[in-house]
């Protein structure tokens, strides 16, 4: 069935060559790997181990180090301490009776060596004395070195080099079957002439921890030597036990060290037996100790020797492993290509795509053209979808609405036509349009639903994920997607008022808007819409263009609420006017009409509360506020009524609300007062002394005169008459003073018709006569 063609692929395949030519790079790989790992494996683990070493002699010199310094400084104190001085003074001063001094000594010196635990025994030698002064007591000297230290001081250490730092090694001693190591230092320490040496012993196993904790393993010799080669310290895991071969090795690289005066360094040292070291060596930063670490190169060479068989067979697995993947990922791309190339021969794709080939095609072009090919078709796909995604989350939304949606495809559905939905709960709203249709021309020449959309964007709320979608050309439903546990009608009501306000605004168009329950599952969406929808028909009694919870239409017609639209008006009215007290009154009388019979059930004493909060929004959003302006951002006034358990709490809690709305109305309108009065006063002070009428007043404040009269001595205090002619008087009586000019040319200047007319608003205001009032003094 193949044409020639398809012969001619297989006969002459690039995958074929493929398969060779991945089979020689992974041969030529895992072997070029393999070789260097093999050749290169003792090298690299003389380097580590070389480095190892290196590190570790570091961090046991820095320890040791530190303890000497420790033992410097302690050292150094009792050097420096009163009672010593003294002690080793006395017999050039020729003092008797020192047995007090000598046991404030032995004391403090046991003070020392307890405050020290490196410190195993602590004496004060005073080179002109007979006895040593030790941590325990005094001592005769010979009994002291003979019995307790065995050692016989050498004053002559001493004297050869005085440097900066005054500890100095001096051997190890035997003290009660325990190596110690025996440290020295002369005193005073500001005298080139000594007069007694401290000393101090130190267990050799205090040093010997950070020695013994190397993890270079059993073969690896650490000692520490002097600078004439003579060991102090030494591990105890070494094998090593010919003391000629030691000997031989530390003394050459004690030798290298002294030769070359490098620090840290390494050296390969071969010995008479034909056994190689690697030898890595580093000094003391505070004394002339030298820190050597030998490692038999044989123990190195046995680990590579393993690592290399190791290599070798890790190098024929990965050769077996990479040649059957490679034969296996070459069938795999190969014969899926036959198998697209039968098809194609067969049922064909339109002309796009010709599996026949010239001399320089492959079935690598055969891919391109085939990927080109899908591509395309891709796009063109894709667009098409894109093009249909409005009108397929249209038809979604409407099969929600409807009931139609299924559960077994909801996720997959939103996210194909890019419905945001992600939030559990959702709450449907319902704009009717009063008198007009969704596809009227407003004055902007948009459609009903353009000017909507805007409405829409325009509005951001915390939240809240909002959809809507048109019906019976009279109808918007909108569904809010929001979380159950953060749902408040305050913000939906808003959302609400923003849309009708912004209509009435723009477009002089108002919509009643039906408000169903919120569910916390979408199959319940049906159940939404038709309480939204029981709202609007809601609207015979509210009104048309008016915003209806559902939860304001009564359950059944032996429970409708005893609360009209004129009993609500009168309380909205009696808020606008800061009547707290009628307020108050209006809401008892409200409460005690709808709660003392005995009809009165939980679902109506809910119904009514939230009719009464609602009336409390209403009025809020008729004076131009908003809830936060009024009860504070953190107010949830839906929520705080349905969370009180009580009609009193719930009433508490209106009363609450009442009193903040008519505080804010009070604080507004104070505040218009106050800058009324501002501007009375400023325009009776530029023409006080002119004819001033209350009409001139009124039209310069743009305010009618039989109202800025009613409200003139409510802001002032007095008349208009008697509010210029005392300003007139201020300024008379400052011309008075300060000026000899006659009474009617004052009367006159300040704005009086006649001298007369002055005079008696003079007396009347000041009790005197102009002439009078200058006389005074």
């Amino acid at each position: 069935m193949l044409p020639k063609s398809l012969a001619f692929f297989r006969q002459h395949s690039i995958f074929v060559k493929w398969l060779l030519i991945l089979n020689v790079v992974i041969l030529i790989s895992i072997v070029t790997v393999g070789g260097i790992s093999y050749l290169t494996s003792s090298s690299l683990l003389i380097e580590v181990s070389e480095h190892s070493s290196s590190v570790y002699l570091e961090q046991a010199r820095d320890n040791t180090d530190k303890e000497i310094l420790v033992l410097e400084s302690m050292m150094q104190q009792i050097a420096l301490q009163p009672n010593t001085r003294r002690a080793i003074y006395q017999s050039s001063t020729g003092e008797t009776n020192n047995e007090p001094l000598y046991a404030e000594l032995v004391k403090y010196l046991s003070s020392v060596k307890l405050s020290n635990p490196l410190v195993a025994n602590l004496w004060l030698d005073p080179t002109r004395e007979p006895f040593t002064i030790s941590n325990d007591a005094k001592y005769e000297k010979n009994f002291f070195y003979n019995s307790i230290v065995p050692f016989q001081p050498n004053s002559n250490e001493f004297k050869q080099n005085r440097s900066q730092f005054g500890v100095s090694y001096l051997g190890t001693v035997t003290v009660n079957d325990k190596p110690q190591l025996l440290f020295g230092r002369p005193a005073p320490i500001e005298e080139t002439v000594f007069r007694g040496v401290i000393y101090t012993s130190v267990d050799v196993s205090a040093f010997l921890n950070g020695i013994n904790s190397s993890k270079l393993g059993d073969d690896t010799g650490v000692f520490v030597t002097d600078s004439l080669g003579n060991i102090v310290l030494k591990n105890n895991r070494f094998k090593e036990t010919n003391d000629e071969k030691l000997g031989e090795i530390l003394k050459t690289t004690i030798n290298t060290m002294n030769d070359k005066q490098q620090n840290p360094g390494a050296l390969h040292i071969h010995i008479a037996n034909g056994m190689e070291y690697l030898v890595v060596y580093t000094s003391s930063n505070v004394n002339d100790w030298r820190y050597i670490s030998m490692v038999p190169i044989t123990t190195i060479t046995e680990k590579s020797r393993r690592i290399q068989s190791i290599t070798l067979v890790a190098v024929l697995i990965c050769l077996a492993c990479g040649l059957i993947v490679s034969y296996m990922l070459t069938r795999r791309i190969y014969e899926p290509i036959n198998r697209i190339i039968q098809y194609i021969n067969v049922v064909g794709v339109g002309g796009r795509i010709s599996p026949n080939r010239n001399n320089k095609q492959n079935e690598l072009v055969f891919i391109n053209q085939l990927i080109d090919t899908v591509h395309h078709r891709y796009e063109s796909l894709k667009n098409t979808f894109e093009k249909q995604v409005p009108a397929l989350r249209q038809k979604f939304l409407n099969d929600l609405i409807e009931g139609r949606a299924h559960s077994a495809n909801w996720e997959e559905t939103t996210t194909s036509i890019q419905l945001e939905l992600p939030f559990p709960a959702f709450q449907l709203i319902v704009f009717e349009t009063t008198d007009f249709s969704l596809d009227q021309i407003v004055s902007s020449g948009e459609t009903i639903m353009e000017a909507f959309d805007e409405a829409f964007i325009r509005f951001a709320a915390i939240g809240l994920s909002i959809h809507y979608v048109p019906k019976h050309n009279n109808m918007i439903v909108v569904i809010v997607n929001m979380d159950m546990e953060t749902s408040d009608p305050e913000k939906i009501f808003e959302f609400a008022h923003h849309v009708n306000a912004t209509f009435e605004r723009l477009y002089n168009k108002k919509f009643t808007v039906g408000i169903g329950r919120a569910y916390d599952t979408y199959p319940n969406i049906p159940h939404s819409y038709l309480e939204a929808l029981r709202a609007l028909r809601y609207k015979i009694v509210k009104g048309q263009g008016e915003i209806i919870f559902v939860d304001e239409v009564p359950v059944n017609p032996q429970t409708i609420l005893n609360y009209s639209l004129d009993m609500e008006k009168q309380l909205i009215n009696q808020l606008k006017t800061s009547d707290i007290t009628e307020s108050r009154k209006s809401l008892d009388r409200i409460l005690s009409s709808n709660l003392s019979t005995e009809s009165s059930s939980p679902e109506l004493i809910q119904q009514l509360f939230r009719a009464l909060a609602g009336t409390a929004v209403r009025t809020i959003y008729e004076i131009g506020a908003t809830m936060e302006q009024v009860l504070g951002s953190d107010s949830r006034l839906y929520s705080d009524i349905d969370n009180s358990d009580t009609v009193d709490a719930k009433r508490q809690v209106l009363i609450q609300a009442f009193e903040a709305i008519q505080h804010y109305i009070q604080d507004r309108t104070e505040n218009q007062y106050e800058k009324l009065l501002a501007n009375i006063r400023e325009y009776v002070e530029q023409h006080y002394h002119e004819e001033l009428s209350l009409p001139q007043l009124g039209n310069e404040l743009k305010m009618s005169p039989t109202y800025l009269s009613s409200k003139f001595k409510e802001i002032t205090g007095v008349k208009f008459v008697d509010f210029v002619n005392i300003r007139r008087i201020e300024q008379a009586k400052m011309v008075l003073k300060s000026t000899e000019e006659p009474v009617h040319e004052i009367a006159e200047k300040v704005g009086f018709v006649n001298a007369n007319t002055f005079i008696k608003v003079f007396k009347k205001h000041e009790g005197v006569t102009p002439g009078q009032y200058r006389s005074l003094p």
